[in-house]
């Protein structure tokens, strides 16, 4: 049977008409706005917790710092003893709360004399000096390990006039962090 070329055109037109009737797929909208738009939220949210911990990390090294500064003030001795005062205690004991705050930190104490006397019998006050001192810490508590002593005599003055407030200042433990 041949096909009708007229009924051939009416099958064709029909299913054109019914491709053109169909309701088109909606093209999803690129989200590449709505990503960005989120990404710069995060962004900005990272960058603010950046900013913050910065702040506190500096905040708190200045603290530390400030703390270290008022707990490692030097204490003083009496002439020709070695014996810890009474009036140095609190601040022996503010330096031993220190270093159980932050039991990363050793010291090295370090023992000093006035200019009288000799080299070798400065040194070897100095040195009492400085064992009195880390012995006094070891009692509050600060392990011996983290302790370290030296002795300079008298070869590290603060002051160097010959009188007895500059002499006064000369006799003195002193305290550095180490690591």
């Amino acid at each position: 049977m041949p096909i009708n070329r007229k009924a051939y055109a009416i099958v064709i037109f029909c299913l054109l008409l019914q491709q053109a009737c169909k309701k088109p797929v909606p093209v999803p909208e690129p989200i590449v706005a709505q990503e960005a738009v989120v990404d710069m939220k995060v962004a900005e949210e990272a960058e603010a917790k950046l900013k913050l911990a910065d702040e506190v990390r500096k905040k708190s090294e200045l603290e530390f710092q400030e703390a270290k500064v008022k707990a490692m003030s030097n204490i003083y001795f009496e002439y020709d003893k070695s014996a810890i005062r009474d009036e140095d205690k609190d601040s022996l004991q503010g330096l031993a709360s220190f270093l159980i705050k932050y039991p990363q930190i050793k010291i090295q104490i370090s023992g000093h004399a006035d200019e009288r006397g000799t080299n070798e019998y400065n040194l070897a006050l100095g040195n009492k000096r400085a064992s009195a001192t880390l012995s006094y810490l070891k009692s509050l508590g600060i392990e011996e390990s983290r302790l370290q002593s030296i002795s300079f005599g008298k070869e590290k003055p603060l002051c160097t006039e010959s009188n007895e407030s500059c002499w006064s200042q000369n006799r003195r433990a002193e305290f550095i962090a180490i690591n």
